[in-house]
């Protein structure tokens, strides 16, 4: 599904920019819980997509890539 929209979305002649937000509570106490469902999310589309999520600032992990 993920390719799916991915080629939908996101291949066109000229890229337009996106922002996606996951939310969620670091630690292992939460992992796999409803409150990461946001990173969970955000960590598979950027893995469908091929953007590495490689980016630490402020507690904060960003990925950036055009796809």
């Amino acid at each position: 599904m993920l390719s799916r929209l991915s080629r939908h979305y996101f291949c066109s002649i000229s890229p337009q920019p996106w922002l996606f937000v996951g939310l969620g509570n670091p630690g292992d106490k939460f992992k796999g819980t409803q409150h990461n469902v946001g990173f969970e999310m955000i960590d598979a589309f950027a893995e469908a997509v091929g953007i590495p999520m490689d980016t630490v600032h402020c507690k904060a992990v960003f990925g950036k890539g055009m796809s």
